[in-house]
């Protein structure tokens, strides 16, 4: 990371598993994927505290980007902080998707639409059907392995003007 310059960089997300797990150096500092893109000039780092399973957290990243960019992805402004938007993504996941055929039926579409891997559509058709099986009518994702694995480090929130 010390090569990396990236001062324009408002957000980088790592929707890996264990992403954002950081580790003390033999110095004491925080060391981990987070830390190295704040260095590097990013402002928010989203990443992830543990393995989290695809379809869910392909849903919320996709659902978080919707939040955070808003009406006009030209406009910086058009759409919610980083904090706000990953709350929201986190609650539209927990609550907004009612059951497993509801996701199967009016959630995944959308998802799939922006996939050209056929491969990928297709794990994303079983995992669907899955939920549909096991979820016939309850939230399939409101446990917080779901939701809560994601989360934003660094600068979340736009600072409010100094006082002068």
């Amino acid at each position: 990371f010390c090569a990396l310059h990236r001062p324009q960089n408002r957000l980088t997300v790592i929707n890996g598993c264990e992403s954002g797990m950081i580790r003390p150096d033999r110095v004491d500092e925080l060391v981990g994927l987070p830390s190295g893109f704040l260095y590097a000039g990013a402002t928010c780092v989203l990443s992830t505290l543990w393995s989290v399973y695809d379809l869910s957290s392909a849903l919320l990243v996709n659902r978080f980007h919707q939040e955070w960019l808003g009406d006009d992805p030209e406009d910086p402004h058009s759409g919610l902080s980083v904090a706000a938007a990953l709350r929201e993504a986190q609650r539209w996941l927990r609550e907004d998707v009612v059951s497993g055929p509801y996701l199967q039926k009016e959630i995944l579409p959308g998802l799939l639409e922006g996939l050209n891997s056929v491969s990928l559509r297709q794990v994303c058709e079983r995992q669907a059907q899955l939920y549909a099986e096991k979820y016939p009518d309850t939230p399939p994702f409101a446990a917080p392995v779901h939701w809560a694995a994601l989360v934003a480090v660094g600068l979340g929130y736009p600072l409010p003007p100094a006082a002068s």
